[in-house]
């Protein structure tokens, strides 16, 4: 198997091998760690938060003056650059550069990288192995890599992308430190911990100690740093040392508070292009994923406010990313005792997936389960009633089409009988209750009979969320 991004310093036309691994004597080690499909945490794990991968794809798209969708122009990485003069050149680039970032933006990474590997080859064959641009090429195939998942060729490329804009650049550049920055985050995604937090500390020196071209780079610079901040507090969170982890989410946190004031500020006309908003609300999940680990749920409650304030204005209600960080809030209510705050969060989930296509009966009954005990919790037997009667409607038909279990339904059926004997019991127990005490909700423990924390919530999965992904202009 050959190397499929490494040149010779001569070479002027490349050859990139579609082969997904590489393997060297120098690499060996790395090759057999990834190999594990080890996790691919990307900027915020779930692939969903794709407006800070691409710093913005519709931005960076404004290049070339295209407007369209991405299949606008299927075959923009056939377009051939071989004859083009310096300015049909650098048009074609921007256009072929924009289409890649609207792929990225919309979870199409395979498309993405083919696109990002043809301009790569383009620069190549026109300005030859040396030449900073390369390096910026690279830079953006790895990134497309990782987003696909295929980790040995995003350090294949990412390692030669440090090389080239070292050479071409000098050392202490800041796009060096943007690659250095990269390749902490593939490091992490390939669970190398110790090699990870090396790389991200000598890229935060790199950062402090970069000179400023004008007085407007200092507040950019301040963010670049908070971002490698919340990259070494995922390395700590994933070692399971939570102390370290909150103390750099902290540090970042600080950065973000100088950089934008007050928290006020951030609730009302956020700036949309600034990833540095992106970016601070993944910093304000990762404090809140800290403290649920303590069960500090009041503090974890905060924090996932805060962070959802930013995550919903720029990313709509609708994104997978706003929707996991809406799961951990109503989970943290759930242990703090707030029955009702809980179902008022999974309600929203359930008034989302009726009006959706895309929602699958399984993650609708897995809400109803968590509402159905919510509604239990707080005595609402009536209400617990009518959405079991929905959850057994459909787990039927899943148990049509073989998706579920006999055993799952009978559970369903079994709490539905629990629940109607209490109805039957006490038809009236709780309002009789609460005319009597004047008391708005007054809690009625004669449902002992009803065995619900089965249906308690779990503890939604997390993973830390990074900071980087800076698609770079080649």
């Amino acid at each position: 198997m050959k190397e499929k991004y490494k040149y010779t310093e001569k070479q002027q036309q490349p050859t990139i091998s579609k082969s997904n691994t590489h393997a060297s004597s120098k690499k060996e080690a790395a090759n057999m760690r990834s190999s594990k499909n080890k996790k691919n945490y990307g900027t915020d794990d779930d692939k969903n938060y794709e407006v800070g991968i691409v710093e913005i794809a519709s931005n960076l798209s404004d290049l070339s003056g295209s407007t369209g969708d991405v299949d606008s122009n299927p075959d923009v990485k056939q377009m051939s650059t071989r004859n083009a003069d310096a300015k049909e050149f650098e048009i074609l680039i921007q256009a072929k550069h924009a289409e890649a970032c609207k792929a990225m933006g919309n979870g199409l990474y395979s498309s993405s990288l083919e696109i990002f590997e043809s301009i790569l080859s383009d620069i190549l064959a026109r300005f030859g192995g040396k030449h900073k641009r390369v390096g910026a090429a690279l830079h953006n195939v790895a990134i497309a890599n990782l987003r696909s998942g295929n980790l040995d060729d995003a350090m294949d490329a990412i390692e030669e992308a440090i090389k080239i804009r070292s050479r071409a650049l000098g050392r202490k550049h800041s796009k060096v430190t943007d690659s250095l920055v990269e390749y902490g985050i593939i490091l992490l995604s390939m669970e190398e911990y110790d090699d990870a937090l090396k790389v991200f500390e000598g890229a935060l020196s790199m950062r402090k100690n970069e000179k400023l071209v004008s007085r407007g780079d200092a507040n950019e610079r301040k963010l670049r740093i908070a971002k490698i901040w919340n990259n070494i507090g995922c390395v700590h969170f994933e070692k399971g040392d939570y102390t370290k982890a909150r103390e750099a989410f902290d540090e970042a946190i600080n950065i973000f508070c100088k950089v934008y004031g007050l928290w006020t500020k951030f609730f009302y006309k956020l700036n949309v292009t600034d990833t540095g908003y992106l970016a601070m609300a993944s910093t304000l999940c990762n404090k809140a994923y800290v403290e649920m680990q303590w069960e500090h749920w009041s503090h974890a409650i905060k924090y996932l406010h805060q962070s959802l304030e930013i995550q919903k204005e720029l990313l709509g209600s609708e994104n997978k990313l706003v929707k996991s960080s809406l799961d951990n809030l109503g989970y943290a209510y759930v242990m703090s005792d707030d029955y009702e705050k809980a179902l008022k969060i999974y309600g929203e989930f359930w008034d989302e997936q009726q009006d959706s296509t895309r929602a699958t009966a399984e993650e609708r009954v897995e809400t109803l389960k968590k509402i159905v005990y919510c509604e239990l919790n707080v005595l609402k037997h009536e209400k617990a009633l009518e959405h079991l009667g929905i959850m057994e409607d459909l787990q039927q038909d899943q148990q049509n089409s073989n998706d579920i279990t006999e055993e799952l339904l009978e559970e369903t059926q079994r709490l539905m009988g629990e629940v109607n004997y209490q109805i039957f019991k006490h038809p009236s127990l709780a309002d009789t209750a609460n005319r009597t005490f004047g008391c708005p909700i007054c809690p009625v423990s004669d449902d002992e009979d009803i065995h619900r924390e089965i249906w308690r919530p779990v503890k939604p999965d997390v993973t830390s969320k990074m900071s980087g992904h800076r698609i770079a202009h080649a």
